[in-house]
């Protein structure tokens, strides 16, 4: 497996990325998104039946079809985190980061030292077994390329949203706005006003510090916005991708649709 990161560049130069978030445990629909050119895949170990084993598989797929895979882990620990990383994940999205002590732990799990705590394999499979470099460099290369994705979801977090921000070794803040409902007493009302007006005002604050930020986008239009917006890690439910394709394929039914 490659031991760089394409979205660390593109990142960096402020160009935006979009993937979907993977909802079904297929290795071909993995390959399909990437042929059909999105940049990289989510793969949902929080909020779906994925095992580390399951993921490696998942993995794999993606780097058949050119496509970077990521992986939304189940919680900010690092023993939930280690084995998704070691399937060769290029990054990782921990959830429910509230504060700088989450972040920091985060970034602790997946970052080697001296800048984290992540365990030593040098002859893992994201190392390629230890066969094309040495331990040294695979560490340094991993510490550089392997992203970090903070979801902050909680009101908490989007109050500490600048702190947060600038914990070292974080790459995007993404905007979990489903949980931030919730958390908010709104349950299943994520375009509830006073809910878009706490992710409109961290998303103002959070352009103003230079972040890069992340945010959901369950339409074409919807991501759109999102970008014209000055989110630059949009972030498209497969579900909906699946579920909206299939509605349209069943249009010509017209008025005889159950």
């Amino acid at each position: 497996m490659r031991l760089d990161n394409p979205l660390k560049d593109r990142l960096a130069a402020g160009q935006t990325i979009v993937g979907p978030l993977l909802s079904f445990n297929s290795p071909e629909l993995v390959e399909l998104f990437g042929h059909v050119g999105f940049d990289f895949v989510l793969i949902d170990a929080e909020h779906n039946l994925v095992s580390p084993e399951t993921c490696q598989h998942l993995v794999r797929a993606a780097e058949t079809a050119g496509i970077v895979p990521l992986v939304r882990v189940p919680r900010n620990e690092p023993t939930a985190i280690l084995p998704y990383l070691e399937t060769g994940a290029l990054g990782v999205v921990v959830p429910h980061i509230a504060s700088v002590a989450d972040a920091e732990r985060a970034v602790s799990a997946v970052k080697y030292r001296p800048r984290g705590n992540r365990s030593a394999a040098g002859s893992s499979r994201p190392a390629n077994y230890g066969l094309t470099q040495s331990a040294p460099e695979y560490f340094a290369a991993a510490n550089a390329h392997t992203l970090v994705i903070a979801l902050v979801e909680e009101v908490a977090g989007f109050r500490n949203l600048e702190d947060i921000g600038r914990v070292d070794g974080l790459d995007v803040l993404f905007f979990g706005d489903g949980d931030l409902a919730m958390d908010m007493g709104y349950p299943g009302q994520r375009d509830h006003p006073e809910v878009r007006k706490v992710i409109d005002d961290a998303r103002r604050r959070g352009l103003a510090a230079g972040f890069a930020l992340g945010a959901p986008a369950g339409s074409g239009a919807l991501a759109a916005e999102q970008v014209r917006s000055g989110f630059r890690f949009v972030l498209v439910p497969a579900l909906a991708l699946v579920a909206q394709a299939s509605r349209q394929f069943l249009e010509f039914r017209g008025g005889t649709q159950p």
